[in-house]
């Protein structure tokens, strides 16, 4: 069971539910907070086309390997389920170092409001 308070919470120690609850809360905030700054940068990423496609394609990825996880959590000894979602976090933190981000948005912007460019564009 759940203590009443955070201080019990340290008290318990690393290996009690209170901290898997905690670390989980953290983590729900954490991913709450990066989601939009990664749907910007795809949306920069995808730039001509609309952010509606953009953000269909994030949802499909996301679903996507949600889908692959569930189908291989089965798999997997319980008790390697918290290595397989660290796992997933490092294999996309790797894959987000080849992402070259450019900002064509914001340059077309920055030539319309400088002149260099028709408004019309």
């Amino acid at each position: 069971s759940l203590p009443d308070s955070p201080v019990a919470v340290w008290k318990e120690g690393p290996a009690s539910p209170a901290w898997l609850m905690t670390w989980l809360v953290v983590a729900s905030v954490a991913e709450g907070a990066v989601a939009p700054m990664v749907y910007e940068l795809s949306a920069e990423l995808t730039y001509p086309h609309s952010e509606g496609l953009t953000g269909a394609a994030f949802s499909w990825l996301l679903n996507f390997f949600g889908f692959v996880l569930l189908g291989i959590f089965p798999l997997v000894p319980p008790r390697y389920d918290s290595l397989m979602m660290m796992g997933a976090c490092l294999v996309s933190l790797v894959l987000l170092c080849f992402v070259h981000a450019e900002y064509p948005r914001r340059m077309l912007d920055e030539n319309v409001r400088s002149g260099l460019l028709p408004s019309e564009l």
